[in-house]
């Protein structure tokens, strides 16, 4: 059980969005460190983490991507409209839109960056946790 009302097979089937105001960041540590992941093989265990790290970091590529597309649009659209078409992307998706905004504005360079940190340490989380 990830959370008390939530299983794994729950969580795989929320989409992202939800996942993300659903389960806290603690929540997914709290069930990666209790999974028995030897009861996977290894390719269903490589699955099951990538598809739970891309709900983790849905929310915080959101945020980052936000103001980056803003940018791009040259503030022409609406925010809740930025929003509503930025939340049918991916994660790969938002952080190519902050990579081409980084590539207008140096400033863009440090959310790039950022991103960057958090996949390396996506990664080492993952590895530490095998």
């Amino acid at each position: 059980m990830v959370m008390p009302d939530l299983s794994l097979y729950d969580l795989i089937q929320l989409s992202p969005t939800k996942a993300a105001k659903r389960v806290a960041p603690a929540d997914y540590f709290k069930f990666a460190c209790s999974m028995k992941w030897s009861k996977f093989t290894e390719e269903h265990e490589e699955a099951c983490f990538v598809h739970l790290c891309e709900k983790l970091f849905r929310r915080f590529f959101l945020d980052c991507a936000l103001e980056c597309f803003m940018e791009l649009v040259h503030y022409r659209l609406p925010v809740l409209c930025c929003d509503m078409i930025i939340e049918n992307l991916n994660n790969q998706d938002l952080y190519n839109i902050c990579r081409v905004a980084a590539g207008r504005n140096s400033r863009r360079n440090i959310i790039v960056i950022t991103f960057n940190i958090s996949c390396y340490l996506m990664i080492q989380i993952i590895m530490m946790l095998k």
